[in-house]
C-alpha cells in the first residue's frame, strides 16, 4: 500500500469526504484528489499535516512503519477490531502485490 492509499484509507476510517478531509488539513481539494489519486507527490508540509490531523506518524504514511497507531478522539488509544483487521487485510494484499512484482 503506498502513501495515496494510507491517506485515502485513513481518511475513510474518519468517515470523512475528500473535502471535508482537505478543508481539515487546509489543503485544496484538487490538490488532495490528485494526491490521493497518487498523481501529486504530498509536500513535506502537507505530510505533517495529514499525519497530525490522521493521528498517525508519517513514517506509517510514508510506509516505513507497518501499523500505524492510532489514537482516537474518542478516548479510546488502539484500533478496534474491525479496523485492525481490515488493514491486516490490505497489508496481507501489498505484500502479495509485493511478492508478484519480484518475480517478474
Amino acid at each position: 500500500m503506498d502513501t495515496s492509499e494510507r491517506i485515502r484509507q485513513l481518511r475513510e476510517v474518519k468517515g470523512l469526504t475528500q473535502k471535508q478531509f482537505a478543508d481539515k488539513v487546509d489543503i485544496n481539494q484538487s490538490v488532495m484528489n490528485r494526491i490521493e489519486n497518487g498523481r501529486r507527490p504530498v509536500s513535506d508540509e502537507e505530510i505533517t499535516k495529514i499525519a497530525n490531523f490522521l493521528e498517525v506518524t508519517s513514517d506509517y504514511l510514508l510506509g516505513m512503519e507497518s501499523k500505524p497507531n492510532i489514537m482516537f478522539s474518542d478516548g479510546g488509544d488502539s484500533l478496534s477490531d474491525d479496523e485492525e483487521e481490515y488493514l491486516k487485510e490490505e497489508l496481507a494484499k501489498y505484500r502479495k502485490m509485493k511478492e508478484q512484482f519480484k518475480k517478474e
